[in-house]
């Protein structure tokens, strides 16, 4: 995305769009909740908090580390459901499941050279 097309999609943005933000461990999916003549205000993580994204250059106010809001394209979706997808797979447990059920999870790494055994 140049940066004349990245002020145009953020100068269209409204309330219920849905953006992409890349958080410092894995990206998520927020609502614009409004917009003002400088800042784009989106739903916080679990809806929590509000967040101000600058309107300009996407950029979240008063943080210099933040990413700037992303659209919501093919590829960003894929981000998020792989990035929703390996946090789940780090949560399960794995001691509890069979020893068969493990080898079809490891020969299904192994055919993508994921496994790393």
């Amino acid at each position: 995305m140049t940066n004349e097309e990245r002020k145009a999609w953020l100068q269209g943005l409204s309330p219920g769009d849905m953006v992409l933000i890349r958080e410092r461990w894995r990206p998520r999916r927020s609502q614009v909740l409004r917009v003002t003549k400088t800042q784009i205000v989106i739903e916080g993580p679990n809806h929590f908090k509000e967040q101000r994204y600058r309107r300009k250059d996407g950029l979240k106010v008063g943080d210099y580390r933040a990413y700037p809001l992303e659209p919501l394209t093919k590829s960003n979706v894929e981000l998020l459901e792989k990035s929703e997808l390996a946090s789940h797979l780090h949560t399960v447990s794995w001691e509890r499941h069979s020893l068969s059920a493990l080898r079809a999870v490891l020969q299904v790494l192994d055919k993508d050279g994921e496994a790393g055994l």
